[in-house]
């Protein structure tokens, strides 16, 4: 198939990069759900509630893809940026063996901040990305941890700093 767009680069269709990114949702959800079998009561709640949100928006995204690939002619394409997928599965995988050592809220943290890094506009300069991106780390993980730790008292992975 010809690349209308420019020859060069490689494209997809808004629908199918819609679908995929839903099926990886969904994919990382059924991955979480085999692993956290063996907790019971209270602990159960956190892995939940995550497979829950994850599952959700995964498919909410496979939905939208299938509902945008209706309207969408064949010529309708973006350039996927497949570089920067690699880089966040790998820090992915790398996010999800850190949780065990230094705790979920402490790698969310890293996480958060090193892929906003990765993906954010660094137009406005580097360093105003960087704080930017700690700022919202900072102010999710804290969220996230008020709202299961404090007022649902559930406990979540711990780690050597938080």
């Amino acid at each position: 198939r010809k690349n209308r767009l420019n020859p060069r680069r490689k494209t997809m269709r808004k629908s199918i990069s819609d679908i995929l990114c839903g099926a990886s949702f969904l994919a990382i959800s059924a991955a979480f759900g085999l692993q956290y079998g063996g907790l019971t009561g209270v602990s159960r709640i956190f892995p939940e509630s995550l497979i829950l949100i994850i599952a959700v928006g995964g498919l909410w995204f496979v939905g939208k893809g299938l509902y945008k690939r209706r309207g969408e002619s064949p010529t309708d394409a973006e350039h996927v940026a497949w570089r920067k997928v690699g880089y966040i599965a790998a820090m992915a995988a790398i996010y999800a063996a850190l949780i065990g050592t230094l705790g979920f809220f402490s790698s969310t943290t890293l996480f958060i901040f090193c892929s906003s890094l990765l993906l954010g506009d660094k137009s406005r300069g580097l360093g105003r990305l960087a704080v930017a991106g700690l700022l919202y780390s900072l102010f999710f993980s804290l969220s996230v941890w008020f709202s299961f730790t404090k007022l649902l008292n559930v406990p979540t992975p711990a780690g050597f700093l938080f």
